[in-house]
């Protein structure tokens, strides 16, 4: 039986609509919640996030507990944030509100764990219940869980737990 579509135009339809269908969800996002909060790499009030990462990897290999705001300090971002949640693939927006003490719509979050346009996941700085910092980490093993902590703040104090090239902190009990 011959249905009158030919292979190459079939597959067009298919690369199309998968193009169409990424622009009207990023176009329904925005549409969603306009005046929302973005994760963006861009937003960078504290200073470059660049050195963050390789900070945080460096104090997890050590033996010695380490608050955030040395860390921080460290890697050369400024002290004016109030905490510091991770956003990870396929989080809620509301539960991230709820872990970065916000209201309202985000735009741009991680929606799963094998896009490859967007990094493993972000640690998010907010003061004043507004954003100020967004610094993606990338690879298996982040240098920073939270465990059972929606948040973080500059105070809080992290235990080494250092598996050699898995090394990372955690809140100390």
């Amino acid at each position: 039986m011959k249905t009158g579509y030919s292979i190459p135009a079939v597959l067009l339809a298919v690369l199309v609509s998968g193009c169409t269908s990424a622009t009207d969800a990023t176009h329904d996002d925005a549409e969603r919640c306009p005046n929302g909060l973005e994760i963006r790499n861009d937003i960078q009030n504290l200073g470059a996030s660049a050195g963050l990462v390789p900070a945080l990897r460096n104090a997890a290999s050590g033996i010695q507990l380490i608050a955030l705001g040395d860390i921080t300090r460290a890697a050369g971002l400024a002290d004016d944030w109030d905490l510091m949640t991770d956003v990870t693939p396929n989080i809620s927006e509301a539960e991230l509100n709820t872990n970065a003490g916000t209201t309202g719509c985000w735009r741009n979050l991680p929606e799963s764990a094998g896009d490859r346009d967007i990094p493993s996941g972000y640690y998010i700085f907010v003061k004043d219940r507004k954003l100020v910092q967004v610094v993606p980490w990338h690879g298996g093993s982040r240098p920073l869980e939270l465990r059972d902590r929606p948040s973080l703040t500059r105070e809080s104090v992290l235990l080494p737990q250092n598996f050699g090239a898995n090394s990372r902190l955690v809140p100390q009990p």
